[in-house]
Order: structure tokens, then C-alpha cells, then sequence
């Protein structure tokens, strides 16, 4: 989720120093970018609909936040996915640093049996995150008594009788939160200070159900906290006039309420969560990408920075269009707060640590493009943050790479892979550590969280593209995207996807790198069994059409591979997914407080797995 400094400070540096290097040793220019200011006021240009029109049934609202190609989703999402629909109504107290509101949920149990609960997270009682309370709550206009849980983390909300099958039900609950004054749990993601208030979960949210439940466990402080599905916001947010305000999705209208405060009027596409940050100081510059507004928020004295917020959002707006797929959403903010992270990705909006706007390329430049990737791998195409960090940060990170070897050459690519990925990884290996990549956030240390998936599973990746070819590497990022655009992809989607369009047996490779293991090994370790796991294979729904300018055709995979599917196929297959029960079990007994065991050193010197 985050570009952060989890490796010690001198190793920050030098990763900084070395893209400084990088930059003026490659002296290649930045491509021009055309920007135009726009008043640190805002300035609607039509005023938003009467609060008494807006509706959770209206789609249109939320085909507003879409790019014109991509505004069929919206029905498509709504008629396949049936994603639940929050309407949220808050005002925002900066004296008291207290958001106040009222939440309208409209939720569909898209499972196969009937569920005799549904939870809220409240994700501001987290440890050091704030404090939440829901004052009342109702289920279809009854008023139901919820139960706090994991240190009021999470709210259960009792369905009697079970809700059924593809039936629906409407929330109602009043909420207060109080934001803390300095940069606490997750980053600072969630604080008001220095005159930005950052409200990363704010709201009361329904997370994922899957196999193993409702995802509600309490993160360590160092992952990611948010596991959620895709839905529909439709947000009206009051603050003081004069505030500027960075979010998801798109902004409907401005009004201002005659007493001192203004609403802002917002609205999203399909969305795996929604956030803002805003200021009274903020001011803001943006420019066109293809159909796509990119705005950049930014304190006064640094102009500078922020241009180079937006240079750096825009250039990898436009080469992840092209190798992934089309960002679908009219806008995507990017915003400088006084997060304690490099960067924090959320769809549609990126924030950046403030401090770094001083910074020409290197480490700020790295942390903007590494967000921006974010909105295809978490954003679009959702997964397990807490169980399978890997899934998204190291594409993510990997993903990053590819965008500096194609923006400033094979010399800048080489300096960057040794700085971000092969010498933390050395590093770790040096220390007597080399677990697999695949193993839940609670699995690793805070020391080691870091150097292992971000630093190790990028080079996971590299593997899988030199073996694959660049060609094929990039065509299964685009079946893999347009596969589970919206959804959630698991590790062994992946694998899928990446086999299918090779045609060639990547298993030895993702068991090494992911799982830990040779093929043939024994299939578990530290007395952890994957029988103790019954795990369910996901439900399948139709999946919706990719969107794209140019009419192409599914590139044809090279024959590389083509003479390894024979009888050896399904044993190996059988072996991965053995081994895939290991990883599953690991998850249960971290869930049950175990740490797992037999993952300290590597039995071999070199540092690749």
C-alpha cells in the first residue's frame, strides 16, 4: 500500500543519492508537460444537484466519475458485481477535529448461503488512529443493537432472520470521529495536522467476506489495514469555506451554505474504498491525460513540487494506460500530506509524503509513480492486502521498475534495481533471513516486511518476464487486469493467468519465489498441515468486457513453453496446490496468534531464492 522508509534511514539515503546520480548521469529530459493553474478557491462550474435528488438507485451520478469508454461499467459492475452503495453525509469540525455524520448502506449478500451477520469496520479504533462511535444504527428502518469487537475495530450487526442469498438490506447509523492532532497508527493516514486533515477510513465500511469469513482481524501497524470490495459513493462532505479538497472520484458541485461553511458534492465509479484530504492551504494545478483530469494539490512555496507531483502522476497515467489497460475514472488526484510514508495509494487519490516536495526526482518521483500504479494493482484489482501483500506491492514495485527502464533507459533501470531491490534483498539474505514472499504481513517483521516484499518480490517478477518475454509479460498484465478489473484476484489467479497466456509451466518459478519451496520438498514445515485448511474455490461470475482506443487483438504467446504440457502438468499442479495449503494454513494459525516457523535462513549462501 505504501512507499515507506521500513529499512534504516543510511539506506534511504542511499537509495536518494542513487537516483540523484541516476538523474544527472542520464541527463535525459523530462517530456513536456503543459499544466494550467487553477484558483486555490473553488470555482464550480454548475451548481451540484438539490440533496432531495440524489439517489443510490440513480447510476447516471455515478457515470459522471467514469472517462466516456469506461461509463458502461458502472450498469455492468452494478448488474454483475451488485456492489454495495454508501451514501455518506459529514461535516468536518476543525476546532474539535471531529467528523460527524450520517451513513445510508445499501448491501447485497452476494454469497452462496445466507449470512446471520454483516460487519462494519471502524477503522479510526485502531491502536494510535483516532477514536470512532456509531450512535445509532438501524437494518430496513429497525433499530438493531450492534457488538463491538477487536477494541471496537469492528461492529457486528445481528441479521434476524438471516439475510438470504442475493437478497439486500439498508443501513442506517450516525457516526462521530475524532481525528488526533499528530500523525499516529498506519502512517498518519488518518490525522489532522499541519493544517491538512487526512481521512483514510473515516467512515464506517463493510469489508470482505471470502472463505474465511468476515476479514476483520487488526492488521499490524506496518500493512494494510483495508480489505474491502468494490462499491458505489455518493458523498456530500461539509468543511469551512475557502478548504480545498483531494478525493475519490469526481466532484459533482461546490455549494456554498451562506454560514461560514461549503459542501462539496462527490460522487465514484467503481471503487475499492474512498478517502479525501483537505486544507485551507492547499492549491492546485492539473492537466489533461488522455480523458482524464490529474489534478495536484499542494501547500504555497511548493509550486515547485507540486508541478513535479504532477508531472510524475501524469507521465505514469499514460504509460500504465498503455502496457495495463485504460484508467477508467474522470479524475485522479494526487496530494502532499504530512503522512509518515513515502506514499499512500487509495482509488483515484495518491498522497505524498509533504516533506519530499523538495526533492528533484529520485525518491519523490519514485513514490508518486509507484502510487499511480497502485490504482490498477489494489485499486481496480483488488486483493488480500493482509494475507497477500505480496500480490500488490510487489507488482507494484516491479511495475515502477518497468516505468524508469522505459522512461530513462537500461542504465538509470540498472541503478534503480540495485538500489530498490537487489541490495535490500542482499541485505536480508546477509542477515541470516530469506522467507518466501507469500506469507501474510503478521508473518514478517516490521524489519523485514519491507525487504521482502518490496524488494525481494519485484525480483519475482523479473524472473517471470525473462522468462515469459517482455511481449508475453505484458499481455498477461492485460488479460490479468481485464480479467479481475473490479474484483478480487487471489495469488493462484495469478499464476492462472500468467500460465494461460505463456503457455508454459511457471510453477517451479512461483513456488520458489512465493511459497518458499522446491518442488518435491516436503509439503509442509513447521508442523503447520495443510489439511487443517478447507479452503473453497471462489464463486465465478460473468466477467465484464474490456475497454480500450484501439482495436487490438489478444497477442499470440510465443512458443516458449509449448513442449512442457505433458503428463508432468497435473502432478505439479497438485504439488502447488498442496503447497498452496500450506501458505493458507500459515494464514489460520497467524489468525490464532502462532507465529509460523521454519522460514528464518536459506540453506543456500547466494541471495536468490
Amino acid at each position: 500500500m505504501k512507499t515507506r522508509s521500513l529499512w534504516s534511514r543510511a539506506r534511504v539515503c542511499l537509495t536518494i543519492l542513487a537516483f540523484v546520480l541516476w538523474g544527472t548521469a542520464c541527463q535525459l529530459p523530462t517530456p513536456p508537460i503543459v499544466y494550467t493553474p487553477i484558483p486555490p478557491a473553488p470555482t464550480p462550474t454548475s451548481p451540484p444537484p438539490p440533496p432531495q435528488s440524489l439517489s443510490l438507485d440513480d447510476l447516471t451520478l455515478f457515470e459522471q466519475a467514469m472517462i466516456p469508454i469506461a461509463r458502461g461499467d458502472v450498469a455492468q459492475v452494478a448488474t454483475v458485481l451488485r456492489p454495495t452503495r454508501y451514501r455518506i453525509d459529514a461535516r468536518f469540525d476543525p476546532t474539535s477535529r471531529t467528523i460527524s455524520g450520517q451513513e445510508i448502506v445499501r448491501y447485497t449478500n452476494n454469497e452462496a448461503g445466507p449470512l446471520d451477520a454483516v460487519y462494519f469496520r471502524l477503522f479510526p479504533n485502531l491502536p494510535r488512529s483516532g477514536r470512532a462511535t456509531v450512535s445509532s444504527l438501524t437494518v430496513d428502518g429497525a433499530s438493531v443493537t450492534p457488538q463491538r469487537e477487536l477494541a471496537g475495530s469492528a461492529l457486528r450487526v445481528p441479521m434476524d432472520p438471516p439475510l438470504p442469498p442475493g437478497a439486500s438490506v439498508t443501513f442506517q447509523l450516525d457516526f462521530t470521529v475524532q481525528a488526533p492532532a499528530t500523525p499516529g497508527g498506519n502512517y498518519g493516514a488518518f490525522a489532522y495536522t499541519n493544517e491538512v486533515v487526512a481521512l483514510a477510513g473515516f467512515y464506517p465500511l463493510i469489508p470482505v467476506f471470502d472463505d474465511e469469513g468476515w476479514n476483520v482481524e487488526i492488521a499490524p501497524a506496518y500493512g494494510d489495514p483495508v480489505y474491502s470490495d468494490t462499491s458505489f459513493y455518493l458523498v456530500r462532505f461539509t468543511l469551512p469555506t475557502g478548504w480545498e479538497v483531494a478525493a475519490s472520484g469526481s466532484t459533482l458541485g461546490v455549494e456554498d451554505n451562506g454560514d461560514g461553511t461549503t459542501t462539496w458534492t462527490i460522487v465514484s465509479g467503481p471503487m475499492r474504498d474512498f478517502n479525501l484530504a483537505a486544507s485551507p492551504a492547499y492549491r492546485t494545478m492539473e492537466m489533461q491525460v488522455d480523458d482524464t483530469v490529474v489534478r495536484s494539490h499542494f501547500k504555497p512555496g511548493d509550486e515547485a513540487g507540486g508541478r513535479r507531483a504532477l508531472e510524475y502522476t501524469a507521465h505514469a497515467l499514460r504509460y500504465f494506460n498503455e502496457i495495463f489497460g485504460i484508467y477508467p475514472f474522470a479524475e485522479l488526484d494526487v496530494a502532499a500530506t504530512p503522512t509518515t510514508a513515502g506514499g499512500i495509494e487509495y482509488p483515484g487519490l495518491i498522497v505524498i509524503a509533504e516533506r519530499l516536495y523538495g526533492e528533484k526526482g529520485g525518491f519523490f518521483e519514485w513514490a508518486t509513480v509507484h502510487e499511480t500504479a497502485h490504482q490498477w494493482w489494489y485499486s481496480l484489482v483488488g486483493n488480500d492486502q493482509v494475507d497477500d501483500p505480496w500480490l500488490d506491492e510487489a507488482l507494484t514495485q516491479y511495475v515502477t521498475w518497468m516505468y524508469v527502464e522505459a522512461t530513462y533507459g537500461k542504465v538509470a533501470a540498472a541503478i534503480a534495481r540495485r538500489a530498490f531491490f537487489d541490495e535490500p534483498y542482499r541485505r536480508l539474505v546477509e542477515e541470516g533471513k530469506d522467507p518466501p514472499i507469500g506469507l501474510p504481513v503478521r508473518a514478517y517483521s516490521e524489519e523485514d516486511y519491507g525487504p521482502v516484499v518490496y524488494a525481494k518480490g519485484p525480483l519475482f517478477f523479473h524472473e517471470l518476464r525473462q522468462t515469459m518475454g517482455d511481449a508475453t509479460f505484458r499481455a498477461f498484465l492485460r488479460t490479468y487486469f481485464e480479467r479481475y478489473r473490479y474484483r478480487i484476484a487471489t495469488p493462484e489467479d495469478l499464476l492462472t493467468v500468467a500460465q494461460e497466456t505463456c503457455r508454459c509451466d511457471l510453477t517451479p518459478i512461483y513456488a520458489r519465489w512465493v511459497l518458499g519451496i522446491t518442488l518435491g520438498e516436503p509439503p509442509t514445515r513447521g508442523r503447520i498441515s495443510s489439511q487443517t485448511v478447507n479452503a473453497s474455490p471462489s464463486l465465478r461470475t460473468p466477467s465484464l468486457p474490456p475497454h480500450d482506443r484501439r482495436a487490438r487483438t489478444s497477442p499470440s504467446p510465443p512458443g516458449h513453453g509449448e513442449g512442457d504440457q505433458d503428463g508432468n502438468d497435473e502432478e505439479t499442479s497438485n504439488s502447488v496446490r498442496h503447497h498452496h495449503g500450506f501458505a493458507v494454513a500459515v494464514r489460520h494459525r497467524l489468525r490464532e496468534g502462532v507465529r509460523p516457523v521454519g522460514h528464518g535462513r536459506h540453506p543456500r549462501g547466494d541471495h536468490r531464492p
